[in-house]
């Protein structure tokens, strides 16, 4: 299984779960805003829409790569870019 999370963490290395990943990490897997995607982060950054994601392959934003889909935790990318974690909440009803 290739490497899924890029905080060092390798969900092969903790039991194939990500029960298990949020045990490790101590988050609640429950919470359905705890991730956004690149395309949120570009537009409330003000960046064009793959700039999040060339951010991530160089290490200077946190995410969890599953497959083909990036998602990135809202704490700590708003504390990164010094935005309010509001911010990137999903808008209901709405795209991002």
């Amino acid at each position: 299984m290739a490497n899924l999370i890029k905080n060092g963490f390798d969900i092969a290395q903790l039991g194939g779960s990500t029960r298990h990943m949020a045990k490790a990490k101590q988050i609640d897997i429950k919470s359905e805003c705890m991730f956004t995607t690149a395309l949120k982060i570009a537009r409330v950054a003000g960046v064009s829409d793959p700039t999040p994601l060339n951010w991530f392959k160089s290490g200077k934003l946190p995410g969890v790569k599953i497959g083909n889909v990036v998602r990135f935790p809202i704490a700590e990318v708003a504390a990164i870019l010094g935005i309010k974690p509001e911010a990137l909440l999903p808008v209901e009803g709405g795209r991002p």
